[in-house]
């Protein structure tokens, strides 16, 4: 904690602000498609373990010479992970040429109640 304090100090000090300018002139002339791979592969994305499940489908997808794959969720509820799934199935068919078809279900009532011993296993 006491380093990130120092980073934030550091940012705001006027002395270093030259420092921080410096950097963000760099920063600046990174290309975005780039810096969105970089995100994609570093798996800093909305719903990573998705991204992380569907690159490795599709590298194995790839490898076995497949024309594509279908991803599933279960229980989709709000959507929010089948909409991040799409964007991932997006990236990874454009670098890899895969046809990739996205699925969510949902019941849209939650879990069926317990009926048996076997349903609690």
């Amino acid at each position: 904690m006491a380093k990130m304090k120092r980073v934030l100090e550091g940012l705001i000090d006027p002395r270093r602000r030259n420092r921080y300018e410096a950097a963000r002139r760099v920063l600046i002339r990174i290309p975005l498609e780039r810096v969105r791979a970089l995100q994609f592969e570093w798996l800093m994305v909305k719903f990573p373990k998705y991204a992380y499940g569907m690159q490795k489908a599709a590298a194995l997808a790839s490898a076995l010479d497949l024309p594509g794959f279908t991803a599933i969720e279960f229980g989709v509820a709000g959507g929010y992970g089948v909409i991040a799934m799409e964007k991932h199935a997006a990236r990874l068919s454009s670098d890899l040429g895969l046809a990739i078809d996205v699925v969510g279900f949902d019941l849209a009532e939650g879990l069926p109640a317990a009926t048996g011993y076997k349903d609690l296993t």
